[in-house]
């Protein structure tokens, strides 16, 4: 190390002395070359401040006593300042030693007028004058610029197309200021021309030219000046906004060109853009002056408006801005005929032109025939080759164009112009026509009948009407000598009667001939007549009997009776109609004239007594007829005389103290009675008094309803009571008692129904109980879920649903028995705050539940209501899960998630793909084939299967009335077992393809085949998942987790397994020399050494390990098993060796001998391979050595011969000459020993079992014999005892650490071992001693 030292110094000093020399050379060479050409050195100071100008020459050049001076060049003189040794300047001083090459100038107190220029020292020959040195200095006194100054201004103006110059210029900088120019936005400068001033009382200018333009108008220009003097980042700047006269720039609008409808309005709009403004256009067209408005409006354009027109602006720039425009005036075709009218004989040729102008021209231009939409001829001509009666008629020229308009609005419209042209062709008339065909006219009423002819004839037919005699039953025709009733194509009769009804002819001609006449036969209708009416006011006394009224009326056609009370129908059939008896009787007469009789008769079952008069009859009774005419009523007011009847709904009013009290008193009666009112047991009336606490009023309602009213003011304690209502009319006395109480609870509604039904609601209506006197009453419905049972309707509902549900899903249902029992428990309310009826929403679908309701008040509650059942609609059904048809033995299975309903399946089959005739769409064909019943169950999934009899193939074909429609499910060429009738099949569908098999299935309601879920389609094929396959999800799902925790675990298995391999084959190509030449290892005789940890760190698993090892001082232990990597070497059973038979270190007497200590070439320690899994191997080593030693000394295991009873303990484990290592597929998990204590010791022979891989085996027990069930995972159970620790370690517990070698050699080894050496680097890199080692020291591994 000192020697190393000593040549690392002497290498640094040469390498400095080499760097001096080559610095050396440099500046010599530099001093040479700047002899001849010195470059000039740049030099900044501030005034007032001190600056050395250095001059430096070699030392040689003073041996020719040269002469020596400093030169000042500025901008005012050119002179020396030192010659030789003396300064000529007070502020100069002189460094000035020649012998070193030094020649210096000091300046003291800068100033610009004096220093700020060139400094020159100069060194030259004595006689020559020749230089012999010089060196230049460029000394700048620095100065900030002046504010730039921008000339022409910093608002200047130019005109466009003319260039333009601006000057940027700044004095009192030294050095001269960079002048920059920036256009804004842009960050690059511009190119200007620089001017230095060279001074700084002469500014330094850049000059800027501009070609202006419009778009420069308004644009920012800055100057930037800068130069040294200024600190970092500053700048000075002027800005120079730039305004451009420029020439007129002319837009016209708004649109180019502008399309104006005719007579419409034109805008043509001008806009200039020009600077300085014009303030006005010039508008021209053709060459013609037009305005000079900005705004040119045309009104009412006309075609001869269309053109161009050209605006003009001129600001005096010289130059002329112009744009032109078009205006495009448009106009719906105009069509135009050379006559309107054409007269032509039959058979001849006819051609007709029209003209059309239009703008834009016409998309369509066709010839129409007014009444014959098939009639169209494309063009302007119209040509009709051969005319004929059938073609007179008018015919149309039409036009079509879109006008699309450019001025607001803008729109496109089509447009439509036409001409017609009466075609005339001379023919006669051709059949009659009557119109109305089925004239019907109301008696009394007027008729007019029209007659036309068809051809219409040319000239103008005339037309006579006639009628058939009303003597003759035969038709009268054109030459019929009746009378004629009038001329002209009209025939009207203004009023109509029964005597008007009859056959009338019409028949047209003209010059040419006659045409066929024609017939209609008019109806006359007679509206309902009455013979009979009511009487208007009708009084009777209440138990009469039989009393009846009738009406009677006649009519054409037949009049309907119906009977009315209060505009209600009481006829058959009416709620009311149980009250009475209608009779009707109908009779005919002459023009089919019907006379209809009606009586109305008070008897009837719902009456007390069959045939006597009630109270509840008084009322407005209507008769109507009614026909197709008119409708026709007579009304009847019945009253009926009774005694009077009570109609208080409540027999209580209720008022709190002070509050005025209202006792109501309300009675129907005819005639009117009379009201008396009492208090308590006192019959004395009660009357208003003079000071106010009683007021009785009375009040009529509908003619025979009365109310009393006893009002009580500022009520009092003694006023609570029972009043007592007396009404007497003469016909009897009728005696109501009311009771005037405190304000308190309301009472419990009554009558409590369900009137509406959803899938999550039920809509309930019930009869409100008293309210106990406050208004505002609320009302709460309390419900609960019911199982189904004899209150639920429709049968949808499994009785069993509930019961094979979860207990979670059953926790709040109660039976239908229960649930009139008033227990509150499982009960929801529902506030329905004052709506009667409540609508009672969030309800599961296809639920039973049951109802009640309570009021509440201010004052406090009622009691619940009677409980009323309903259940809820179903709102959606479910498609099965799934669905599997084997066509071999017809079996379909039908997969069904949890379910409450009672269900059917409805199984469809596709008969092939048919075709549509009249759309040749391929489309299946379903046609349904069999039901089955569904069991419900609403805790699992259900499974059904059946054989589907109709889909079993018939192998005869039918001979007649059937034809096949695809081939059979059984997949042969077989047909169905049950064909479709020619009949059924749609007609309009042709089988065109014997496709595959195809099934389906939905689910229904049992109760209504009608509501269905969606189809779920059939898998063809056998059912291979059968019970699997009804499996709830949450089994399906654990199913599905296990599989894939499995796959995981093999594949972190598989993974491990390389890595040990790829491992162990690193750690094999390890070569460690062996000191020694034996090859046996050496045995030790006494017990190990203690432990001392070289890292600070203990390992707690190990030394527990040694502990165990340790446990009776008397006896060795083997300190490591027989494991891979550390174990024995010596002969095993099988292998030749000299000597005794060996044991595992045990002689005959059991006695231990030694312990090898060796360390085995494919050994790992956290040393060797960097802390992989493999640094654990010792340890688990040193466990099983020390239980197996343990176990053996524990129980005394004789010695016998190591063949023999390794055969006996292993009879199917192969013998092998190497040591054992662990295979974790021979071993069903980790093998352990027990942390504590060495393994119990297992009665009779041990057997460890057999391993897959039998070159591997381990005589220690497996974990599999000291875990429950064989588990290999699970916790082992070992008794713990606590040994006597021979080494002190705070570690004790090592429980959970891995054991991944359980393997023990099984063969015994010799009484002597030959030592096997270690070198001592081999055991420093291993982390073990062994006994040849130093200090002979066990060194154990660290666990990080």
């Amino acid at each position: 190390m000192k020697l190393q030292g000593s040549s690392g110094r002497m290498c640094r000093f040469l390498l400095l002395s080499g760097v001096a020399a080559s610095l050396l050379c440099v500046a010599m060479a530099a001093g040479s070359a700047g002899a001849t050409a010195a470059a000039p050195e740049v030099r900044d100071t501030r005034e007032g401040e001190d600056v050395s100008l250095s001059c430096r020459f070699a030392p040689q050049v003073a041996q020719q006593n040269p002469t020596y001076f400093w030169l000042r060049v500025n901008t005012r003189k050119h002179d020396n300042v030192a010659i030789g040794d003396a300064p000529l300047d007070t502020n100069y001083r002189l460094d000035f030693r020649p012998e070193q090459g030094r020649y210096d100038l000091l300046i003291s107190n800068v100033s610009y007028e004096r220093d700020n220029g060139r400094f020159e020292c100069r060194v030259k020959a004595p006689g020559s004058g020749l230089d012999l040195h010089s060196h230049v200095v460029a000394l700048t006194v620095l100065t900030p610029p002046d504010a730039p100054v921008v000339t022409p201004g910093v608002r200047p103006v130019a005109t466009e197309g003319k260039p333009m110059q601006l000057s940027c210029g700044s004095t009192g900088g030294s050095p001269d200021p960079v002048i920059r120019w920036y256009k804004e936005g842009n960050t690059f400068p511009l190119e200007a021309t620089m001017k230095n001033g060279a001074s700084r009382d002469v500014a330094t200018t850049a000059v800027l030219t501009v070609n202006a333009s419009r778009t420069d108008d308004g644009a920012v220009y800055r100057c930037v000046v800068w130069n040294r003097a200024m600190p970092e980042g500053t700048k000075l700047e002027t800005v120079v906004t730039l305004s451009v006269n420029y020439f007129p720039r002319v837009e016209i609008g708004p649109d180019n060109p502008v399309r104006v409808e005719r007579d419409g309005t034109a805008t043509l709009q001008c806009n200039v853009d020009a600077k300085p403004r014009v303030s006005n256009v010039r508008w021209t067209r053709n060459g013609r002056f037009v305005a000079t408005s900005f705004t040119h409006t045309i009104h009412r354009v006309s075609v001869q408006d269309a053109g161009k027109y050209v605006c003009s602006a001129d600001n005096g720039l010289g130059q002329v801005g112009e744009a032109e425009i078009t205006l495009d005036v448009l106009y719906p075709p105009q069509v135009t005929l050379d006559s309107k009218h054409r007269e032509a004989e039959e058979y001849e040729s006819l051609t007709v032109h029209c003209n059309v102008s239009a703008n834009p021209k016409p998309s369509v231009v066709e010839w129409v025939r007014e009444g014959r939409p098939e009639f169209r001829q494309s063009g302007t001509v119209l040509s009709l080759p051969r005319v004929t009666a059938e073609s007179a008629g008018v015919y149309m020229c039409r036009a079509v164009n879109t006008l699309d308009v450019s001025t607001p609005p803008r729109r496109r419209v089509e447009h439509i112009g036409n001409a017609s042209l009466t075609l005339l062709v001379r023919h006669k008339p051709g059949l009659a026509r009557i119109s109305p065909d089925k004239p019907v006219a109301t008696e009394g009423a007027g008729v007019t009948l029209t007659c036309s002819a068809n051809p219409p004839g040319w000239p103008l037919p005339q037309f006579r009407w006639w009628r058939d005699p009303a003597d003759s039953n035969s038709s009268s025709n054109g030459n019929s000598p009746a009378t004629v009733l009038t001329t002209g194509p009209k025939y009207t009769i203004t009023s109509t009667h029964l005597g008007s009804e009859g056959t009338y002819h019409c028949q047209a001609s003209n010059e040419i001939g006659q045409g066929e006449p024609a017939s209609v036969f008019l109806e006359v209708h007679q509206p309902p007549r009455f013979l009979a009416k009511l009487q208007p006011h009708v009084t009777r006394r209440v138990r009469n009997d039989d009393f009846t009224a009738m009406c009677g009326a006649q009519g054409k056609p037949k009049p309907s009776i119906r009977w009315l009370k209060d505009g209600r129908d009481i006829g058959a059939g009416t709620p009311g109609s149980g009250f009475y008896d209608i009779s009707t009787e109908e009779s005919e007469a002459r023009n089919a004239v019907y006379t209809v009789q009606s009586i109305l008769k008070f008897s009837g079952p719902d009456r007390k007594e069959h045939n006597q008069l009630e109270p509840s009859d008084r009322g407005v009774y209507t008769c109507i007829f009614e026909n197709e005419v008119k409708k026709t009523e007579s009304t009847m007011h019945l009253r009926i005389e009774h005694e009077p009847i009570s109609l208080n709904r409540y027999n209580k009013v209720a008022y709190d103290l002070r509050e005025d009290a209202q006792v109501v008193c309300r009675v129907q009666a005819y005639p009117r009675p009379e009201f008396q009112w009492s208090y308590g047991s006192n019959q004395a009336a009660l009357l208003t008094s003079s000071e106010g606490h009683y007021e009785i009023t009375t009040s009529t309602e509908n003619g025979d309803i009365y109310t009393s009213v006893l009002k009580v003011s500022n009520i009092r304690d003694v006023d609570y009571g029972e009043y007592t209502c007396r009404a007497n009319n003469g016909l009897g006395t009728k005696r109501e008692t009311i009771k005037l109480q405190p304000k308190g609870p309301p009472e419990h509604p009554q009558a409590v129904k369900s009137t509406a039904v959803g899938h999550n609601y039920v809509t309930l209506l019930w009869e409100a109980g008293f309210d106990g006197g406050v208004q505002n009453t609320k009302y709460f419905v309390s419900y609960r879920r019911v199982a189904g049972g004899s209150n639920t309707e429709g049968g949808d509902l499994a009785s069993d649903c509930y019961s094979a549900a979860p207990p979670s899903v059953n926790a709040n249902l109660v039976s239908s028995s229960e649930a009139t029992s008033g227990e509150a428990g499982g009960w929801q309310e529902f506030d329905c705050q004052k709506n009667n009826p409540c609508n009672v929403t969030s309800l599961e679908q296809h639920a039973s539940y049951v109802f009640k309701v309570k009021a509440y008040n201010t004052k406090g509650h009622s009691n619940y209501s009677e409980s009323v059942a309903a259940l809820t609609k179903v709102d959606r059904i479910p498609a099965p899960q799934r669905v599997t048809y084997d066509p071999e033995s017809h079996l379909l299975s039908i997969n069904i998630a949890a379910t409450c309903l009672q269900l059917m399946g409805q199984v469809e089959a596709s008969l092939g793909i048919v075709q549509d005739v009249s759309t040749g769409q391929e489309m299946d064909e379903w046609h349904l084939v069999d039901t089955l019943p569904i069991v419900a169950n609403g805790g699992a999934a259900t499974r059904r299967e059946a054989v589907i009899s109709s889909l079993v193939a018939s192998k005869t074909h039918p001979e007649s009335g059937f034809r096949s429609t695809g081939r059979s499910l059984g997949g042969d060429d077989n047909y169905y077992g049950s064909e479709v009738p020619e009949d059924v099949l749609d007609p309009e569908h042709n089988a065109v393809t014997q496709g595959d098999p195809r099934v389906r299935v939905k689910l229904c309601l049992r109760s209504n085949p009608e509501t269905c879920g969606d189809y779920t389609e059939a898998d063809i094929g056998p059912s291979y998942i059968k019970e699997a396959s009804v499996l709830a999800t949450p089994t399906l799902i654990a199913i599905v987790v296990s599989c894939v925790v499995f796959i995981l675990f093999v594949g972190l298995l598989f993974m491990f397994c390389r890595c040990k391999r790829h491992q162990n084959k690193k750690a094999s190509g390890k070569n460690y020399e062996m000191n020694s030449s034996n090859v046996g290892p050496s045995m030790v005789t006494q017990p190990p050494p203690p432990y001392y940890p070289s890292s600070g760190l203990e390992n707690k698993a190990l030394e527990h390990s040694l502990d165990l090892a340790l446990d009776d001082a008397t006896k060795g232990h083997h300190v490591y098993a027989a494991q891979n990597g550390y174990g024995y070497h010596g002969a095993m059973p099988g292998h030749q060796h000299h000597g005794p038979p060996q044991t595992h270190g045990i002689n005959e007497q059991g006695k231990t001998l030694g312990v090898n200590m060796g360390y085995m070439e494919n050994s790992y320690s956290n040393s060797n391979n960097g802390g992989s899994v493999n640094s654990q191997d010792s340890l688990w080593q040193m466990k099983m050595a020390a239980a197996a030693s343990n176990n053996g000394s524990q129980t005394g295991i004789p010695s016998v011969d190591p063949q023999s009873q390794f055969q006996h303990s292993h009879p199917n484990l192969h013998t092998h000459g190497s040591t054992y290592g662990y295979d974790p597929m021979s071993h069903g998990g980790y093998g352990a020993v027990d942390d504590y204590a060495a393994y119990p010791q297992q009665p009779g022979d041990l057997d460890y079992g057999h391993h897959m891989n039998q070159g591997r085996n381990s005589a220690n027990p497996s974990r599999q014999e000291y875990a429950p069930s064989g588990d290999p995972y699970a916790a082992v159970q070992k008794p713990r005892r606590r040994m006597d620790q021979h080494i002190d370690s705070p570690y004790h517990d090592v429980s959970g650490l891995p054991d991944p070698y359980m393997e023990q050699m099984d063969q015994q080894m010799d009484d002597k071992q030959p030592h096997m050496g270690m070198p001592y680097d081999e055991s420093l890199e291993s982390g073990y001693s062994t006994p040849n080692s130093r200090n002979r020291r066990v060194i154990r591994e660290i666990i990080v």
